[in-house]
Parts: structure tokens; sequence; C-alpha cells
């Protein structure tokens, strides 16, 4: 009996064990190098600084200066710029976690993101 006791016991301890709830993973929120992570779906503005930075709108209030890989030289002219997140996730949190896509009539220049900086927003379209 004893031995029947101690382990019915054992069952619901597991047993309500396994109905607490578990957090759900946290939104990503910063990376060592400080940057916050912002969701690729929020952008809402590009802005060219240079060939090789690019800032962006998320949301309504925040901004992030994205620097490039070389020279893109399709970003100064194309409005019609798309920042795609490498690795199947939507949340890009520093360099490499995305790339910007400028269509043209000749396909498409791919740029890859190498840093995420977040700036204030007197910062925005500003060129270095």
């Amino acid at each position: 009996m004893r031995r029947f006791t101690a382990t019915a016991a054992s069952l619901c301890a597991l047993a309500a064990a396994g109905c607490t709830q578990v957090p759900s993973p946290a939104v990503p929120v910063a990376r060592s190098n400080g940057g916050t992570c912002f969701n690729a779906n929020q952008v809402r503005h590009f802005s060219t600084i240079a060939d090789d930075v690019v800032d962006v709108q998320v949301g309504g209030s925040r901004f992030y200066r994205l620097q490039l890989s070389g020279t893109c030289n399709s970003s100064v002219s194309n409005p019609r710029a798309v920042l795609r997140t490498l690795g199947g996730g939507s949340w890009i949190c520093g360099g490499l976690d995305a790339q910007i896509v400028f269509p043209d009539a000749f396909g498409s220049e791919r740029c890859l993101v190498t840093g995420v900086t977040q700036i204030p927003k007197p910062l925005y379209g500003v060129r270095r």
C-alpha cells in the first residue's frame, strides 16, 4: 500500500508540473552589441544616407541606421527597397540578420546588412 501511495503521489506531482504554464520565449530585446532588436515587418520608411548606409523607421517612433556591405549603388535612387531577414525569423538584432533588396529593371541588387544601430529621431535621414 505504501508503494501505491508513493507512486500515486509521484504521478500527481508530475501531472501538476505538466499543467503549469511555461513562460513563452521572450521577444528578442538586445544582443551583446547593445543594439535593440526590431521586427522587419514593422519597417515603415527607408532613408538613404550613403551608398553603404540606410536609415529605417520602425513603427512610429523608433529609428535605426543600417550599415551595408560595400556600396549599394541602387540605394540612392530606389524607393522600392525591401528589407528581408535571413535565417527564417522576422527579427533583426544586428549585422548579418538581414539584407536590403533593391529591385530594378535588370533584376535586383542585394546588400547585406552588416551593422544595426538605434538612433534618435533627430539623426534619422541626416547625411554624414
